[in-house]
C-alpha cells in the first residue's frame, strides 16, 4: 500500500521476556491461562501435523505453518473464554527464534507499538512477512506462541484438544463450501452450517463422530448467523434442542435468539466418541426459513475439544490437483498491483490492490485510494514542496470463492462474503463490525495468465 499499517514491534521486549519456554528456572509455577479456541487463516498440508494447536504444546520441534507462497497478512486468531489479563505475546520461529514480524490485533484494536498490557478476549496476529524461504517459496513458521502475565513470565496455557473427528449434518444448503457442517467446528464464528429442508429446520439433526473416547458436560454455541447483524436477523435460529450420546438417551435444553456464544450446562457428564444433536424447535428470520448455526463447541469444564475434520485439506489438495497453470500463478500468492494517476501538477491518485487468493477456498482482498497533494510554497530564499496525503476509499473484503468454469487460458470463480468499508484500517480484525459498513456481496472473477479482475467489486489487478 502507498501508506501501511505495518508497526515496529521492538526487538529487545521480546528478546528479554523472562521464564520462556527456553527458561531453566525449575522453581517457577507459572499462573494457567484458558484459550477457549483458536484457528489459522492458512495451513500447510498435512493440516493435522501443521495445526496450529502446535503453536502451544511447549515443543519446538512441532510448528505451524503457512501454505507455501502465502505469509503477508495471513495470520493467527485466538479466542478467550473470559478478558484475559495479557501483558504481551512472544514468538518463535520454525528454529525456535524470536521473531517480530507481526501485527498485535487485541479486541480488533491494533497495538502500533510496545506491550498488550490489557485484558482481552481476542488476539489477531497478522503476519508482515516471511521467515521462511523453501523450494522457492516465502512462507512463514511459528513453533510456540507465548502469552506473558503482569510479571512477564510465560502462562502456563491450557488450549483446546486436538481430536480427529467427523461432523455431519441432515442436510446443508449449497455451496458446500459456503454452508457445510464442518463450519461448525472451524473455529471462525463468521462462518456457518445452515439446513436445506423446508421449514425452520426442526429434526434435523448433527452427529459429532470423534476417533477417541471423551468427556462433555457443556456445549458453547453461537446461535444463528453471526457474520453480521443483517445476516443474524434474516435468519432463523434455535431455540430448543436435544442432545446426548448417539443411541442413547437424549435431554432437553432451550436456547437464545441472541448473538455472541451461549454456554449450555448439560446437567451430566456424557462419555463416548458419538454424540448427536438434534433440532426440536426454531425462531424465524426475518427474511429467510433457513435455520443457521454459526459454531459449537464441545467442552469438558474449561476445556474445549477442537474436531479435526480433515474437510478443508480435502479442499486444498483438490485445488493443488487441478495443476491449472493460470490457477497456479495466483493460488497461495498475495497479489499486489499499484497504479498512480495525476489528476493536474499538483494531485496524484494512488490505487493500491491486493488479493490472496487462497487453496482452502477462503480469499481476503484489499483495495485502497489516496490522494497525495504537493504544495509548493516559494520565498525569497528557497523553495518547498510539502506533502499531504489522505485515503479517498477504502475496500476490504474476505469470504469463499468457487470454480464456475475452467479453459485451458482462463478461469472464472464466484467470491462471496463480506464487504468493508472502514472507518479505520483495523475493523476487519474486530469480532464485531460497529465501525464500518459491512456489506454481503458477491462478484464473478476472471483469472487469465495477466490479470484477475472482478466485475462489481474485485478491481484489476495485474499478474507479474
Amino acid at each position: 500500500m502507498h501508506t501501511n499499517y505495518y508497526f515496529f514491534i521492538p526487538l529487545l521486549a521480546l528478546l528479554l521476556s523472562a521464564n520462556s519456554i527456553f527458561s531453566e528456572n525449575e522453581n517457577f509455577d507459572p499462573q494457567t491461562i484458558t484459550i477457549e479456541n483458536v484457528y489459522a487463516t492458512t495451513t500447510k498440508v498435512p493440516q493435522y501435523e501443521n495445526h496450529i494447536l502446535n503453536c502451544f504444546d511447549g515443543d519446538t520441534t512441532t510448528v505451524w505453518q503457512t501454505m507455501d507462497g502465502i505469509h503477508m497478512n495471513e495470520g493467527i486468531m485466538i479466542y478467550f473464554p473470559h478478558p484475559t489479563y495479557i501483558y504481551d505475546v512472544v514468538l518463535y520461529d520454525e528454529n525456535g527464534k524470536v521473531t517480530s514480524e507481526y501485527d498485535k490485533y487485541c479486541n480488533g484494536r491494533p497495538v502500533y507499538y510496545g506491550t498488550i498490557d490489557h485484558y482481552i478476549s481476542s488476539l489477531f496476529i497478522k503476519f508482515r512477512g516471511s521467515n521462511q524461504f523453501k523450494n522457492g517459496e516465502y512462507s512463514v513458521g511459528i513453533s510456540e506462541i507465548e502469552l506473558l502475565d503482569e510479571n512477564e513470565n510465560a502462562y502456563a496455557i491450557k488450549a483446546p484438544k486436538l481430536i480427529k473427528g467427523q461432523v455431519k449434518a441432515s442436510s446443508a444448503l449449497t455451496p458446500e463450501i459456503a454452508y457445510s457442517s464442518n463450519n461448525l467446528v472451524d473455529g471462525q464464528k463468521e462462518s456457518a452450517w445452515s439446513e436445506a429442508v423446508k421449514g425452520l429446520g426442526v429434526g434435523q439433526k448433527i452427529n459429532f463422530t470423534l476417533e477417541e473416547e471423551t468427556q462433555i458436560n457443556k456445549l458453547k454455541i453461537w446461535n444463528g448467523y453471526q457474520r453480521s447483524n443483517v445476516h443474524f436477523l434474516a435468519n432463523a435460529s434455535m431455540k430448543s434442542f436435544t442432545f446426548g450420546v448417539k443411541g442413547g438417551e437424549k435431554k432437553s435444553y432451550t436456547i437464545n435468539r441472541e448473538q455472541g456464544g451461549q454456554v449450555i450446562d448439560l446437567g451430566i457428564t456424557l462419555t463416548g466418541k458419538e454424540f448427536e444433536l438434534e433440532i426440536t424447535g426454531a425462531d424465524a428470520g426475518t427474511k429467510y426459513e433457513d435455520l443457521v448455526i454459526s459454531e459449537i463447541l464441545l467442552k469438558n469444564g474449561n476445556s474445549s475439544i477442537s474436531i479435526f475434520t480433515g474437510e478443508e485439506e480435502k479442499r486444498v489438495k483438490n485445488n493443488i490437483a487441478l495443476n491449472h497453470k493460470v490457477l497456479k500463478k495466483v493460488l497461495d500468492k498475495r497479489l499486489n498491483d499499484e497504479k498512480k494517476e495525476a489528476i493536474d501538477e499538483s494531485v496524484t491518485v494512488f490505487q493500491t490492490s491486493s488479493i490472496s487468493l487462497r487453496s482452502n477456498n477462503t480469499f481476503v482482498f484489499y483495495n485502497r485510494e489516496e490522494e497525495e497533494i504537493t504544495e509548493k510554497t516559494e520565498d525569497d530564499d528557497d523553495f518547498y514542496e510539502e506533502d499531504d496525503s489522505s485515503v479517498i476509499s477504502e475496500v476490504i473484503a474476505d469470504g469463499n470463492w468457487e470454480i464456475k468454469s475452467i479453459t485451458d487460458d482462463k478461469i472464472i470463480i464466484r467470491i462471496f462474503g463480506k464487504k468493508f468499508t472502514p472507518l479505520t484500517s483495523q475493523d476487519i480484525y474486530k469480532g464485531k463490525t460497529e465501525g464500518s459498513a459491512a456489506r454481503i456481496f458477491q462478484d464473478n472473477v476472471t483469472i487469465t495468465n495477466d490479470v484477475i479482475k472482478g466485475q462489481k467489486v474485485l478491481a484489476p489487478i495485474r499478474i507479474f
